[in-house]
């Protein structure tokens, strides 16, 4: 369906739109694919605390509901992050972060991660990877235009807590990748953690 770019929209609003993330994308003057983006696993400094980080999600799974969207948020998305900032000591965790560009792009960032590199972070509604999608792609545009021009990429991931999928604007040629990969949580913690490091390091160091 044509996407009109003359009603106003926040970021949420693409994620229920009935769209193809292919639309939605050329209608910001992007590219969107789907491709493996081979993301550089960087070393993860403590496996012990990975480990114990596992143990503890298991118990989660066992001993939560994690059917809604606050209790995913907080007992699954959250600890993961807050195990990669012991390792990254200049990182910032916004939560909630508000940013505008125009009518079009607009609305809350559910994590913003800001180090040498940048990353958002999102929660995907009803457990929904591929609307999740959606809203992350214009979510990345959004930045692109926000941000500047210090960095060849922007990266961001969809989270439904136990699913994890990056994606990839290519700033120079305006294409946003999504991962053929799926990370799972927690039997694949260590290299996800191994990831979101390598994105949040200098450039050069992971792309």
């Amino acid at each position: 369906m044509p996407i009109d770019l003359n009603r106003q929209a926040t970021f949420f609003d693409y994620f229920k739109l009935n769209a193809d993330p292919r639309e939605i994308a050329q209608a910001f003057g992007y590219h969107f694919t789907r491709d493996a983006l081979n993301l550089i696993l960087a070393p993860v400094p403590d496996m012990d605390a990975v480990r114990h980080l596992q143990v503890d999600l298991q118990e989660i799974y066992r001993k939560v509901d994690i059917a809604n969207e606050q209790a995913r948020r907080e007992f699954l998305i959250a600890p993961v992050l807050a195990l990669l900032s012991k390792w990254i000591p200049d990182l910032w965790i916004g939560v909630e972060k508000y940013i505008v560009v125009n009518e079009q792009l607009k609305g809350s960032l559910d994590y913003y991660l800001t180090s040498a590199r940048n990353l958002v972070v999102i929660e995907a509604k009803n457990a929904d990877i591929v609307s999740g999608m959606k809203q992350l792609l214009v979510e990345l545009i959004a930045l692109d235009k926000l941000e500047e021009p210090t960095c060849a990429h922007i990266h961001g991931a969809v989270s439904i807590g136990d699913d994890w999928r990056f994606a990839r604007l290519t700033r120079a040629t305006q294409r946003i990748t999504e991962d053929l990969k799926l990370y799972r949580v927690p039997e694949e913690l260590d290299r996800l953690i191994g990831v979101l490091i390598g994105l949040l390091q200098p450039e050069q160091a992971s792309v």
